[in-house]
């Protein structure tokens, strides 16, 4: 049996509100760009720059590796299931009776 070693469901629930907090905090920075501009402070408006570039990175980052352990989780529980089939069809002689003991039972299992 394989093992595979996989964030625990409080890793994702951490990435998950992460996500959520930066996503919420990308959502404000267009109402700071716009007071910057208006007010014409070009510091101000190249530190919010810096900030919103900062935000979507460390968003690009986060999306990308909630997909990807979600993709890891996936393979894990379809290789665990199929494996977990395969060794009851095959266990007991399932296998056997199916195929060979019952000619009117499945034709093609």
């Amino acid at each position: 049996m394989k093992f595979y070693i996989l964030p625990s469901n409080e890793n994702l629930r951490q990435k998950y509100i992460s996500d959520e907090f930066v996503a919420q905090k990308s959502g404000t920075i267009t109402g700071r760009f716009y007071k910057v501009l208006l007010q014409r402070d070009q510091a101000a408006f190249w530190n919010t720059f810096t900030i919103a570039t900062l935000i979507c990175i460390g968003q690009c980052l986060l999306l990308g590796s909630i997909a990807f352990f979600s993709w890891c989780l996936y393979l894990c529980f379809r290789d665990n299931f199929v494996t977990s089939l395969h060794k009851l069809y095959f266990s007991h002689n399932v296998y056997y009776t199916i195929n060979a003991i019952d000619d009117k039972g499945i034709d093609n299992p």
